[in-house]
């Protein structure tokens, strides 16, 4: 019956096998007198967690005996363990290992393991009875995701689809459907099938698309999960059931008559087997556990020979003993899933083996590497050249037919050259790459002046082979046994170190019990504060303690600035008892890691005011907290000689000390050879850390201890001052005039006085009345609410005595958005055709708010205020709206509530009278005059920065430290994997950056980069070979032009250390993103951050930005393949890590987050991760806040391996300035135009149902009436190049028609032009089939392939037997846009069934176009699209897909412009630029800003006010209490 077939009963043995991908099959993580459990297969059995009962089980012993690869049919293939025993195999890893690519198993769907339930058995399989959901291959066969033949790119030499077939099985249709060995494929009357889960190979699958890991987080999908949260899908295959990888498609298929099969070499040393039927090429994955036995003797054979080629190529000396032993302890995925190569493997297959080296030799370039002795001795004689004819019924078929071809042609464009890295980053890369990632070559010994060294080829080369079982293992219990950390306890021992830890890594410490203190007059510091007498030193008289060289003890100097040891109680956690050093560290040679940490326990802080307190008699010391790195979000990582002060202070009593550590503090200016600290085991602290974010700041900026400076506050006590309360008093806002009666004269006289307005200052932000705020919305994921502050609660400015409240109200008159009202309620005058979110109405509402609500102030004006240039005002600040009506009602409905108001203008009353007479309108309220002053002062700020040259600082900045001080503007950057250049679009804009060179690889992106960008150099080739000729033209070393890949041109030499101020880069994010199903722990790709890393050491810039998918986050570094897609063990945040820990052994200032490109004017989310790095002396750029709302604005969140979570936008819960875009708000004003109905299978059921006012094309690949030559061989439907038919109605979509699209002080001359002509609105072309679907989906928002005829759904996603079935249908593709709603994701691929397949426009018969996309992405439509091959558009949805959004880009570049401004300002010597300078202009003429009069403090969160002057509190302590 379907659904079963015969399979052989399990037997228990005293020697069972470890089963198939376990890890713990190749370690020795059991032991022989271990006791093993496994189950017994029992038919049609529901292994649940509350079973019926338990199964019988046979409790067996492992032998030491090797495991026989040549075990009988009957033997057991596959044995699941014990929970407890295989989490022993791999330390703290709390869920099994999977038993294959897919578990087979008797019960019913889902992961057993993942819910706790013990797996059941999966035996050898005899027969294979087809699935209810399977279907027979043939010519018009649908898969899911895949571009047809015709689709696909020009150029393929075969156009047959290629298609990759996992959880396969092989059996023979002529007899029985008896499972089979594929070597027997050529004898005589057999019919070879294979059934597996087919997923298409699509050209694109082989470049570097960046597919966005946030397809797969949409909140619209069904949960119909499992139990433990994933998706599964079952498959009956011979009587068991093959359950699909959860959380992804699987469409099962099994294949029409195999015609041959092929072996195929990569260009990347990867074994593949191909097979070939009438209608496609097929890639073999992963066989079925109960096939693996019949597949294993071919593909450990072809893998032997072609490691023995590989290995002989790099190793050519190596024996036959050690090539047995390399095979033996091989990591390779597919042989994982079966059995570990054993000696009877080679000893068995030597001859197809010797056949498989031939084969190779005669198709390949391997001549040069067969007289190598391994080769030699594996084939026995000297021969091996002697060319044989091979009858394709050869065991191993000739690896040179098609599948060679097309394979080679995908992934020519991908040819990987071995990372280039510096000696900087290579010395802390050898340290945590656990496998083969980075080859350091060709490489210069490091410069004499200590710039970007680099290694000679060969040497120090952190290369590594693929681990041994040993070395697997002891990495797997060096980084995998995490301990789950109560983040109460990671508090309580934050900093605490071990002493004798610290001696032993050879830290200069003294050890000593305080006897007496005394303190020099000299060194005192009088009238500091009463009652207390401050000290810049003092003399201890101490005893000595244990390890010190002062045996009798002596007299020991305290200074200002000197870090000392606290002690402290043992720590909570065994994560704070880990040693500080490696073992190559530690000053005895031994083992630092080897045995217990012991106390007794320190905390370390640096002494930033010492005083004798008179009350109390005693003398204590004020300290910040110094950490090691392994306190930091470096952990395991971090420099070992690297310590980070942060904002935690505490006071002790000077008795207190145990000791002093020699730990330097090093200056801004100051350069640092960490390979000379290394060697010195001198300990130093040149960054500031903060736990909450992560971020490592300058440590100078924090910490302002000297000789001379008077201590009061110190730089954490005066942070906790300044966030946590509330001053409400008076600013002076200018002079008035007042008339003023004389009692004596018995007249009035004008006098000046000063005008005073209220003001709150509320977490930094100082608001006055008359300014317009921000305040929370009454819904998450809305715009802020917007008030104009009338008044706040009590009359401050008359209240001259300091007080302490507990709250602080105000009242606000409210203003709304026109937006919200529907067109017919809006006033006549205005466009009710045109969204516009700034303008806004003034409302009667008033309401009263707590000044803690204020969210920020935004800025009004009247329009006429602007002279004409509203769209620059709106367009230059995001914080900037406009209002010219008032309302009668909160919501007018009627034209008569509407009343049009005039600009606030100050005159005399006789001035007054005139207007009123010739302008009856009211006038608006009047604003602050203080912040419109500032705003003023800021512009022209602004104005001077970006367009005067600036002299070179004097300030004492480091000259190399800071390029744009330097008279250099704007800074020169390079894009590094640039793409098309989106990131170069938005950083561009903001008037800081001009990007004079990109380097990117794939020439289609490259043309495009260099066309819309004629002014920068595009290199458009490896990067590691840039760099590396870079490196010797540096050294003076003459190196062979690179060629251009899109020109075949010579290219430049790259630029030289001194020319390049800011690297920014984006490296390819399939090693990381989740999107990818094959993540592999030893992806070259992931060695690109490595090579990215090396640019910034080589040129020194002084700003870096990374961009990536979020799921670098969660990237283990140096972790093992557990499975197809599954990494174990290695470092949580491994890569994250690894770059932060190499940029600030730099000396780069570092700080990181995830930011949500649908909130900063995108209808798309898409969730990226940015990394920014400055040199010390400049500042970081800050966190660009949301400027427009997003439903899924809370996924930004960072949760921290110590178990803490960084959410530096929470507090906005969704809201944000302005409205969310939407896909109608995006492309509506486009031209408009449908595909033409091919109607093959239905006739076309509306004859009008094409609009007759829009262009209709013929969609479908091939000739066709009325086509011209030039039509037919386009495939692209719609014209390159038109003219826009509509009139922008949304300020997005006149954003991006913009000409101009830098705005900054001085562009406003033609500012508002907007282009005429349109590139890349077109779409591309389908089969006869897809067009007719995608004219046949209803024409209602969110309807998909669900709403089409029968005939014309496909079967894959409509029939009840198939795996779609499951999921609901997989709902969406071939979906219709909702215009009211936001994008897909942008992938790389427009496949109406592909991963993101809602691509169908709303309103029209067709697919999203170029055009249409790059407006999703927020591209400008000055921007145009070019491909390598005209004619096709696939290059250019695969550019836009991978850019990071222009928008998106813009915001952080802000952000630096606001960097550098405020450098600038602070070292500048020009007055005019100084926060609060008055000027000549006219905004300035009533007066001068005043000072702040603080009239009342009162707390903005429940702190205690005494906190905030924790300095000088008195702490007496015997010891540290946590």
């Amino acid at each position: 019956m379907p659904g079963s077939s015969d399979f052989e009963q399990p037997t228990a043995k005293a020697k069972p096998k470890i089963g198939p991908r376990s890890k713990v099959g190749r370690t020795s993580a059991f032991s022989a007198e271990d006791e093993i459990v496994f189950i017994p297969l029992i038919r049609n059995s529901n292994l649940s967690s509350e079973g019926d009962g338990e199964s019988p089980v046979s409790v067996v012993q492992i032998s030491d005996e090797d495991d026989d690869p040549d075990a009988s049919d009957t033997e057991s293939d596959v044995r699941i363990w014990k929970t407890e025993t295989l989490k022993s195999a791999l330390p703290g890893n709390s869920r099994l290992p999977p038993a294959g690519p897919y578990t087979a198993s008797s019960s019913s769907s889902g992961s057993a393991k993942a819910q706790g339930k013990r797996p059941s058995t999966s035996t050898r399989m005899k027969r294979y009875v087809i699935g209810d959901d399977e279907r027979e291959e043939e010519e018009n066969t649908e898969i899911f995701n895949e571009t047809p033949p015709g689709e696909q790119d020009a150029g393929a030499e075969d156009d047959k689809p290629c298609r990759s077939l996992n959880n396969f099985v092989i059996f023979d249709r002529n007899a029985g459907n008896e499972i089979v060995d594929l070597r027997d494929l050529f004898e005589d009357d057999v019919y070879f099938s294979i059934s597996g889960d087919v997923e298409p190979i699509n050209v694109g699958d082989m470049n570097d698309d960046d597919d966005d890991e946030d397809a797969f987080d949409d909140d619209d999908q069904d949960n119909d999960a499992d139990a433990d949260g994933s998706r599964s899908s079952t498959l009956a295959t011979g009587g068991a059931t093959c359950t699909s990888r959860p959380g992804n498609f699987k469409q099962r298929i099994y294949l029409s008559a195999i015609m041959n099969y092929e072996t195929f070499l990569s260009a990347k040393g990867d074994t593949e087997i191909w097979v070939l039927t009438s209608f496609a090429w097929y890639k073999l994955l992963f066989p079925h556990p109960g096939y693996a036995h019949l597949y294993a003797p071919l593909f450990k054979t072809v893998f032997m020979a072609h490691q023995a080629l590989t290995i002989a190529k790099s190793e050519p000396s190596l024996s036959m003993t050690q090539y047995i032993k390399k095979m033996k302890d091989t990591n390779n995925e597919v042989i994982d899933s079966m059995t570990p190569i054993t000696d009877s493997d080679f000893r068995n297959n030597r001859d197809s083996v010797i056949l498989e080296i031939e084969a190779c030799a005669d198709a390949g370039d391997f001549e040069s590497i067969l007289f190598t002795p391994l080769i030699q001795a594996i084939c026995r004689t000297s021969n091996v050249l002697a060319k044989k004819e091979r009858s394709g019924r050869s065991g191993m078929a000739a690896s040179s037919s098609a599948p060679r071809r097309v394979v080679k042609k995908l992934d020519d464009t991908k040819q990987e050259n071995p990372a280039c890295i510096t000696t900087l980053v290579a010395s802390i890369a050898k340290d945590l790459y656990a496998q083969h990632l980075v080859s350091v070559s060709h490489f210069l010994k490091p410069s004499a002046d200590g710039t970007a060294g680099a290694m000679s080829e060969g040497e120090n080369d952190v290369s590594k082979p693929a681990l041994s079982k040993k070395a697997d293992d002891t990495w797997k219990k060096k980084y995998a046994g995490e301990v789950k950390r109560n983040k109460i306890h990671v508090e309580q021992d934050l900093g605490k170190v071990s002493v004798p830890d610290l001696l032993r890594g050879g830290v200069a410490l003294q050890q000593f019990k305080v006897v007496r203190i005394k303190g020099e007059e000299e060194s005192s510091i009088p009238n500091l504060e009463k009652g207390k007498c401050h000290y810049r030193e003092i003399s201890i008289t101490s005893v000595a303690g244990p390890g010190t060289d002062g045996k009798d003890g002596g007299s020991v100097n305290v200074r200002l600035g000197d870090t000392v040891m606290i002690p402290v109680q043992r720590p909570t956690t065994e994560h704070a008892l880990e040693t500080l050093w490696d073992a190559e560290h530690v000053s005895d040679g031994s083992d630092a890691s080897a045995g217990p940490v012991v106390g007794p326990f320190a905390r370390i802080y640096r002494v930033t005011s010492i005083y004798y307190s008179v009350v109390t008699q005693s003398w204590l010391f004020h300290g910040q907290l110094v950490l090691p790195g392994r306190d930091t979000i470096l952990e395991e990582v971090a420099f070992s000689n690297e310590w980070y002060l942060i904002d935690q202070c505490r006071t002790y009593p000077l008795a207190n000390l145990y000791g002093k550590i020699d730990i330097s503090f090093i200056g801004t200016r100051e350069e640092i050879d960490p390979f000379k600290v290394l060697a010195d085991k001198s300990m130093i602290c040149r960054f500031w850390y903060d736990p909450a974010s992560a971020m490592f700041e300058d440590v100078n900026k924090h910490s302002i201890i000297s000789a001379t400076h008077a201590p009061g506050l110190c730089q954490s006590c005066r942070s906790k001052g300044s966030d946590n309360v509330i001053k409400v008093g008076r600013t002076i806002a200018g002079s008035k005039t007042v008339l003023v009666n004389d009692k004596i004269t018995e007249s009035s006289r004008q006098i000046s006085c000063s005008e005073y307005v209220s003001t709150v200052t509320v977490g930094g932000i100082e608001y006055h009345e008359r300014d317009v705020v921000y305040f929370p919305s009454q819904h998450a994921d809305q715009p802020f609410e917007i008030g104009f502050i009338t008044k706040f609660d009590g009359d401050f400015a008359t209240k001259r005595d300091k007080r302490v409240v507990h709250d602080t109200k105000a009242e606000v008159r409210v203003l709304k958005r026109m937006l919200v009202l529907p067109p017919e309620n809006r006033p006549r005058v205005v466009n009710s055709e045109y969204n516009d979110g700034r303008h806004l109405y003034w409302t009667p509402l008033t309401m009263e708010l707590s000044v803690t609500m204020f969210r920020g102030k935004c800025w009004v004006v009247h329009p006429e205020e602007v002279l004409g240039r509203l769209n620059v005002y709106k367009d230059s600040d995001v914080n900037a709206f406009y209002a010219q009506y008032e309302a009668m009602k909160v919501y007018p409905t009627d034209q008569k509530e509407w009343a049009e108001i005039k600009p606030y203008r100050e005159m005399t009353p006789e001035e007054q009278m005139i207007a009123d007479v010739e302008d009856e309108r009211m006038p608006m309220e009047p604003f602050c005059k203080i912040c419109k002053r500032e705003r003023h002062h800021q512009k022209n700020v602004l104005r001077q920065f970006l367009k005067a040259e600036t002299a070179p600082s004097t300030s004492g900045v480091s000259s190399n430290a800071e390029s744009f001080m330097c008279g250099r503007q704007p800074l020169r950057a390079l894009d590094l994997f640039s793409g098309c250049g989106g990131l170069t679009q938005g950083m561009d804009q903001s008037g800081i950056v001009k990007t004079k060179w990109a380097v990117e690889f794939m020439p289609s992106a490259g043309i495009t980069f260099s066309k819309n960008h004629p002014e920068a150099q595009v290199y458009n080739q490896c990067s590691n070979l840039l760099l590396d000729s870079a490196i010797k033209n540096n050294a003076g070393i003459k190196t062979k032009p690179l060629i251009n890949k899109f020109n075949q041109k010579e290219l430049p030499p790259m630029p030289q250390p001194g020319d390049v101020d800011f690297i920014y880069c984006g490296p390819p994010c399939q090693g990381f993103s989740r999107c990818n199903r094959f993540l592999k722990a030893d992806d070259i790709k992931t060695s690109l951050i490595a090579n990215a890393l090396s640019y910034v050491d080589f040129y020194r810039p002084s700003y870096f930005l990374l961009e990536n998918v979020r799921g670098l986050l969660d990237y283990r570094l140096g972790g093992v393949q557990l499975g197809k897609g599954r990494i174990g063990g290695g470092i949580k945040m491994g890569m994250l890590k690894f770059i932060v820990r190499v940029l600030t052994t730099m000396g780069y200032q570092t700080r990181f987050y995830v930011l949500q490109a649908g909130n900063y004017g995108l209808a798309q989310s898409r969730r990226r991760l940015f990394v920014w790095a400055c040199k010390r002396g400049c500042s970081l750029p800050g966190i660009p806040l949301p400027s427009t709302t997003f439903p899924k604005s809370n996924q930004t969140n960072i949760n921290f391996p110590n178990g803490t979570v960084y959410a530096p936008l929470s507090h906005l819960k969704g809201n944000a300035p302005h409205h969310a875009i939407t896909v109608e708000d995006a492309i509506s004003d486009l031209p408009r135009f449908e595909f033409a109905n091919p109607a093959k299978k239905y006739p076309e059921p509306d004859p009008d149902a094409n609009n007759r006012e829009w262009p209709v094309y013929h969609a479908v690949y091939g000739s066709a009436p009325g086509l011209t030559p030039d039509d037919i061989a386009r495939a692209y439907v719609g014209r390159m190049d038109m003219s826009y038919t509509n009139a922008p109605v949304s300020e997005f979509q006149r954003l991006r028609r913009r000409k101009q699209q830098v705005c900054i002080p001085g562009t406003e001359d033609g500012y508002d032009q907007l282009v005429g002509t349109l590139h890349n609105h077109v779409s591309r072309k389908f089969d006869a089939m897809n067009v007719e679907r995608i004219c046949r989906v209803e024409m209602k928002p969110g309807m998909d392939h669900r709403s089409l005829p029968q005939d014309l759904k496909p079967w894959c996603l409509s029939s009840k037997d198939s795996a779609a079935a499951r999921n609901n249908g997989w709902k969406g593709l071939f979906g219709r846009l909702d215009p009211k709603g936001c994008f897909g994701t942008a992938l790389t691929e427009m496949s109406p069934m592909g991963k993101s397949g809602t691509v169908l426009l709303y309103d029209q018969r067709r697919v999203l176009t170029v055009r249409e996309c790059a407006r999703a992405q927020g591209f400008a439509d000055t921007f145009k699209l070019y491909s390598y091959d005209e004619l096709r558009t696939n290059d250019m949805h695969r550019q836009v897909g991978n850019a990071v959004p222009p928008p998106l880009a813009y915001a952080l570049s802000l952000e630096l412009r606001e960097a550098l401004l405020k450098d600038h300002v602070r070292n500048t010597t020009d007055n005019s630029l100084l926060p609060g300078f008055i000027g000549s202009d006219d905004d300035s003429e009533e007066g001068i800003p005043g000072n702040f009069y603080v009239d009342a403090v009162c707390s903005a969160m429940p702190v205690s006010i005494a906190s905030v002057d924790a300095a000088n509190t008195d702490i007496a302590m015997a010891d540290e209490s946590d």
